[in-house]
């Protein structure tokens, strides 16, 4: 892909961000943990420090238990620990047994100045630089924490700022690794987020701002244009998006596909009626095996008629801190983030896995610049060293 190998230009306008997996400072750490430990023995609770890991939002230290009840007294006390410690969140999060008696426990603490994770930090990572569609979803105490879009994500919070900064940093990661050759972004915007910035980038193909018929119309258009994808793929005997891009760029003997992802982002805006909501939500489910993802926001998280059947079909949720325990089912099915710092921490849930990490923070400064970039540079940045793509997105004219 030419943009990934020889796009180094872009990546360089983004925001610096801190040094490889550097948050807080050993020194600091130890400090932690020494006041951890004099806690401990204040509360006569049989536990020692052993072992620290510094992230952006939170710590991880490790315990051993000298006794078998320790366990329970940290449980217990946790809310005094955090009181005593000074900070806005205690808990457990691991716990290893080796033998009846000894024990290990990971606890959690919030340090006291969150850390800012820049998108710039995650091109340094591996995992980053050589998965098609890997988007960044924060940084955890251990390593960079990336996740696939072609998962479809669903992603709410209270805080506009979170919810819409995670949704500039999906998209500038997109712009800044990914060819119109290779995608084609749909955005629907909304009164608050308007995607104005990037009005004429070459990988956008659509924008449908605060209009109920051009959301309709675009749906109908996408459910059209997977239907054509799987003719496509029956065709030429594959029976994926994937499969049949890698045919195509191995034998050479038909053009490859964009991909297609759709970024709504605040489905409360539009009001949906049953059948509309019926059909998005097929749109969504066929499309993940035709290349055609989403990425859908809200904010009006106690709608709960209108997300119901648009998050049964989406397996990925990125949650936000949220003031409800409502809110919180309504995002992941469970309350879980009303716990959460705010300031980019989140929960990113699937079937398999919850995990909290930190959102990297995008400036309007920093998009701006990027955005502006492309659309100055595009002939140079996606010069033709490729073959036309097959069945890229062309929308029927908009009454807009």
């Amino acid at each position: 892909m030419m943009l990934r190998h020889e796009g180094q230009e872009i990546i360089d306008l983004l925001d610096e961000g801190v040094p490889y997996g550097v948050y807080v400072s050993e020194e600091q750490l130890k400090k932690n943990s020494d006041e951890l430990n004099r806690v401990f023995k204040e509360m006569e609770i049989k536990a020692k420090v052993i072992k620290f890991n510094g992230g952006p939002a939170f710590s991880e230290y490790r315990l051993s238990l000298s006794d078998t009840e320790a366990m329970d007294k940290i449980e217990a006390s946790s809310d005094v620990i955090r009181e005593k410690m000074g900070v806005r969140s205690f808990r457990i999060v691991k716990e290893r047994r080796f033998g009846f008696r000894m024990r290990e426990v990971t606890v959690e603490m919030a340090n006291n100045e969150l850390s800012e994770v820049k998108l710039k930090d995650f091109f340094a990572d591996f995992r980053f630089r050589i998965s098609s569609m890997m988007i960044p979803l924060g940084s955890g105490t251990y390593r960079r924490y990336v996740a696939d879009l072609s998962d479809n994500i669903y992603v709410g919070g209270s805080n506009d700022n979170e919810v819409y900064g995670f949704i500039d940093a999906t998209i500038l990661s997109l712009l800044c690794t990914q060819t119109p050759r290779d995608l084609n972004l749909i955005l629907v915007g909304s009164g608050t987020k308007t995607f104005d910035e990037l009005k004429d980038v070459p990988q956008v193909k659509e924008m449908v701002i605060n209009n109920e018929d051009g959301l309709r119309r675009m749906i109908g258009h996408l459910d059209s244009t997977i239907n054509d994808r799987y003719e496509i793929f029956y065709e030429s005997k594959t029976r994926s998006f994937v499969e049949y891009n890698r045919e195509a760029r191995f034998t050479r003997r038909s053009m490859r596909i964009p991909r297609i992802v759709c970024v709504i982002s605040d489905l409360g805006d539009y009001r949906l009626n049953k059948e509309d909501r019926k059909l998005l939500s097929r749109v969504i489910l066929r499309g993940k095996n035709a290349g055609v993802n989403f990425l859908i926001a809200n904010t009006d998280l106690l709608n709960e008629e209108l997300t119901q059947e648009i998050k049964d079909v989406i397996d990925a949720r990125v949650a936000f801190q949220v003031d409800m325990e409502e809110e919180s089912r309504a995002i992941l099915d469970l309350d879980l983030a009303t716990g959460l710092l705010g300031e980019g921490d989140l929960i990113y849930s699937t079937p398999t896995e919850t995990e909290k990490v930190q959102s990297p923070t995008v400036s309007e400064e920093e998009f701006r610049r990027v955005t502006e970039y492309i659309k100055a540079n595009q002939n140079e940045l996606y010069e033709e060293r490729r073959r036309p793509s097959r069945s890229s997105l062309a929308l029927p004219d908009s009454d807009e």
